[in-house]
This record gives structure tokens, C-alpha cells and sequence, in this order.
């Protein structure tokens, strides 16, 4: 519609129709206090026009037959007599028992046999990955069960087996499936089971297993040697070994035991002088400038086992120190790391 012309869309040749002749402003003009007058209460109640909010109520009530509303003493009385006209089907006890009695099932057989409405279920030997279903005084059918890969076996696991940073392998059907179970982040209870076959450590941190800790209590360094010693001239000077019958670790080099492992060590020194009172004997550890040990002597009888804490690389020596005259000395010694 355009202004008063209204015409219909998609029709080039659709007729204008002009509405101008219903401007006929013939309506009821109302004022703005007629309308107010109108829509104020719009013929309700705005308040309780007879001081009770309750006697307007009413309610239905059935005395006998006869129907009447409350609070109306000239109610209209309704009968409902003749609604009373007793037409429904009424069914005798026989024809109730015929309608329920057996609601449609057997109650009796009806072909003679009990036993020939009963099938059992069977199959046929498999066939490649075929099987058939039988079913007695039926038809039997047959179904595949191949998967995907038309193989029966080649889901099945051959292998496990425990590979490098924590993964287990299963081999199925020759084709490896590696499974990453990640590093502990709690603590292990084997509830008093045994973790076997546990290799020999490396690390600081490694577990160690019974027959490491028991090759380590003996130790891996040892040494056995005898000094005989003549000095004609009455000189100090480092007693070089005579005889070694025990050399664990190869550690003697000439007269010098040189440390390669760091520990407590047992030095044990025993013999006699052929003198009649010996010349005195230490024990050096890193040399002369280093610390001395008195060997405890008993007038011509040397005896003594003393133990040191020595890192690698520290050095032991016995030191022979004599001024007097010459002087022939046979002594054991015995070294080893405790």
C-alpha cells in the first residue's frame, strides 16, 4: 500500500485499488475522560461491596438423586432420576467365566502330543571359519565369524617381554606392540615376593642384588708381603719389598702401596731385628711430608696393626730409621682394604 493505494506485488498488471472513500472519520469519537471512564475498573469490583469476602462462595452437593448449589436458598433442585436407566450390557456369571476363563491360551492340547512343540539348538563341525546353526524340525543357516583380516590367529599374543625405558612388548600375530608404562611415582609392596635376577649397579642409585653385596664384603683389595732387609751402613731409608706373595688390586709399585679405591685400611706389620734392640720403624702415609705411625716395637720385636681412612691415591710406606750400626730386619706385612 502506498498512501491510500493498495496493490498486489509480482502482477505488472495488477489493478490499484484506491481505499481513499473509507476515510469517512464516521467512528465514535470518545474524549480522553470517556475512554479513562471506560477502561477504569471495566465493570469490576474494586472493592467488597457487601463486608464479606467469603459469601459468595458455593458448592455443589448430591443428596440422594437430587443435585442443588450452596447458598442459594432458591436454588434450583436437579434430578438426576432419569439418568438412572440401567442400559449398560449386563453379562451373567456364565458368560463373565466364558470371557476370562482362558483369555485365548490352550487349556487343553490340541494336536495330540506334548513333546512335538520341543526343538533344541545344535552345530555342525566348523568349516574354514564358517559355522552352522541347526535347529530340530527347523532350518538351519550358517554364519561366518572371520574378522577383518580373515585370520583366527593372528590376535592371538605368542610374546611379552620387558624392553628398554619401561616399555612391555607383546607380539601378536609377529607384529610387535609396545606398550610405554612410564616411571614410578609411588612406592613398590611386592607383599613378600622376591624381585629376581636383579643385574649388578652401576650407578650410585642402583639396586643391588645379594651376590654383589656378598663379593663385595670381601674385599677387592689385599696384600701380603715379607721385607728382609740388611742396612750396613745405619741409614733411614724406605724399606722396598722382598718377597710379595699377595698383590689383590695391584696396588705395590717398588716399595709404595698406592691407594685405588678410598676406604679404611688395615696395616699390620710384624718381624724382629737382629740386633739386640731394633732401630725404629713408621709407617708413612703420603711420604715423608706426609703423616707418620710409629710401628710398636718391643725392644728387637716389631708388632702392630693399625688402620688408617685413606682416599685414592694416598700412598703408604714402612720407613726404616736407624743411625747406629748395621742391622739385618725380617718383617710380614699384611695390607688390606676392610
Amino acid at each position: 500500500m502506498v498512501g491510500n493505494i493498495l496493490t498486489i506485488t509480482n502482477n505488472g498488471t495488477a489493478s490499484d485499488i484506491d481505499l481513499t472513500p473509507y476515510l469517512d472519520n464516521s467512528d465514535t469519537q470518545l474524549t480522553e475522560a470517556e475512554v479513562d471512564a471506560f477502561a477504569n475498573d471495566n465493570g469490576y469490583l474494586t472493592a467488597e461491596a457487601d463486608g464479606s469476602v467469603s459469601n459468595e462462595i458455593q458448592d455443589l452437593q448430591l443428596v440422594g438423586n437430587i443435585l442443588t448449589i450452596t447458598n442459594n436458598g432458591t436454588a434450583t433442585d436437579i434430578d438426576l432420576t432419569p439418568y438412572l436407566d440401567n442400559t449398560n450390557t449386563q453379562l451373567t456369571e456364565a458368560e463373565v467365566d466364558g470371557f476370562a476363563g482362558n483369555n485365548g491360551y490352550l487349556t487343553a492340547e490340541v494336536d495330540g502330543s506334548i513333546l512335538n512343540e520341543i526343538q533344541n539348538l545344535s552345530a555342525d563341525a566348523p568349516v574354514g571359519t564358517n559355522r552352522t546353526i541347526n535347529i530340530s524340525g527347523g532350518t538351519s543357516t550358517t554364519i561366518s565369524i572371520a574378522d577383518n583380516d580373515n585370520s583366527t590367529s593372528n590376535e592371538t599374543i605368542s610374546t611379552t617381554s620387558y624392553e628398554t625405558n619401561n616399555t612391555i612388548r607383546f607380539v601378536e600375530g609377529a607384529v610387535n606392540k609396545d606398550l610405554y608404562i612410564g616411571t614410578l611415582n609411588a612406592d613398590l609392596d611386592a607383599d613378600n615376593n622376591k624381585i629376581i635376577n636383579v643385574a649388578n649397579p652401576v650407578n650410585a642409585q642402583d639396586a643391588v642384588n645379594l651376590q654383589f653385596l656378598e663379593a663385595k664384603d670381601a674385599t677387592d683389595y689385599a696384600i701380603n708381603a715379607s721385607i728382609n732387609y740388611f742396612n750396613p751402613s745405619g741409614t733411614w731409608e724406605i724399606f722396598g719389598f722382598s718377597g710379595v706373595s699377595l698383590d689383590k688390586g695391584n696396588l705395590i709399585s717398588g716399595g709404595v702401596i698406592t691407594i685405588s679405591e678410598a676406604g679404611v685400611y688395615s696395616v699390620s706389620v710384624q718381624g724382629f731385628s737382629a740386633l739386640s734392640v731394633g732401630s725404629d720403624i713408621d709407617i708413612l702415609i703420603n711420604g715423608l711430608s706426609g703423616s707418620a705411625t710409629p710401628v710398636l716395637r718391643s725392644v728387637n720385636i716389631y708388632i702392630g696393626t693399625y688402620l688408617f681412612d685413606l682416599s685414592i691415591g694416598d700412598t703408604i710406606l714402612l720407613y726404616y730409621k736407624s743411625s747406629g750400626p748395621a742391622e739385618s730386619i725380617s718383617l710380614q706385612t699384611s695390607i688390606f682394604k676392610i
